[in-house]
């Protein structure tokens, strides 16, 4: 691993940050038996079924989360639907409105995706001298912080 110097400034800092990030995301989900490509879900579908583990949510509300049209939600939320990991129903307060939400599958196949990346770091802390996890610790502390300053509504 490569050290930077106090004179380095802000955007090679923030490019450090950034290749940093994506070595570890590549470390995590591309090592073979990941257990995540045992899901069989897409991307999308996993933004999909993240949203609905924080409530029922309106078929406009998930277009807008994933970033797409309409058409295009119903078509992740129909495959979703299929798979028994999401169901919908008409909302009683608005009939034009579609509301979805998890089944217990779906519940229980968002536990086991996070299971698995809880897995995954926990098998990189367990590689770290326990200063070393401290000073991730701290760090980590640090990012939060900030992303929470730069995503006031996660």
């Amino acid at each position: 691993m490569s050290e930077y110097s106090p004179s380095d400034n802000r955007v090679q800092l923030t490019e450090r940050l950034i290749d940093l990030f994506e070595q570890i995301n590549h470390a995590m989900h591309c090592s073979p038996s990941g257990g995540w490509d045992d899901l069989d879900l897409t991307i999308q579908q996993l933004k999909v079924l993240a949203l609905l583990f924080e409530g029922q949510q309106r078929m406009g509300n998930i277009a807008s989360h994933v970033g797409c049209i309409l058409s295009s939600a119903t078509s992740i939320v129909d495959r979703l639907v299929e798979k028994g990991l999401v169901t919908r129903a008409m909302d009683p307060d608005d009939r034009r409105a579609v509301i979805c939400q998890l089944t217990q599958a779906g519940k229980e196949t968002m536990e086991q995706f996070w299971s698995i990346g809880r897995e995954r770091i926990t098998q990189m802390a367990s590689q770290l001298e326990v200063r070393e996890l401290e000073e991730v610790v701290r760090s980590a502390i640090l990012m939060d912080r900030a992303a929470r300053a730069a995503f006031p509504t996660r």
